[in-house]
């Protein structure tokens, strides 16, 4: 019985970590897409998205109009696969 409770409380631990991660990646991932648009904004053909942009909100509203709000979360897959193993091991 002891053995039992261990091992539940083992799963509600992991899954907390597998959630924190989750979590962490998708508040975190628009910001960093955003900061990565600003690097690049004044690249050839100006293919960094959103156009070159004074400031980060402005560079936010631009890509979400032209692109959509779901653009905020272009490649997040990556992020996922990296930190929420991490959270889980971590947590």
């Amino acid at each position: 019985q002891q053995q039992n409770k261990q091992h539940k409380m083992s799963l509600s631990h992991s899954f907390a970590g597998v959630l924190g991660g989750v979590a962490g990646v998708v508040v975190s991932h628009p910001f960093d897409l955003i900061k990565v648009r600003m690097q690049t904004a004044g690249d050839i053909n100006n293919k960094g998205g959103g156009g070159i942009s004074k400031n980060s909100v402005t560079m936010m509203i631009n890509s979400v109009v032209k692109e959509g709000p779901l653009v905020l979360f272009r490649g997040i897959t990556f992020p996922l696969l990296g930190y929420v193993p991490m959270n889980l091991v971590l947590f």
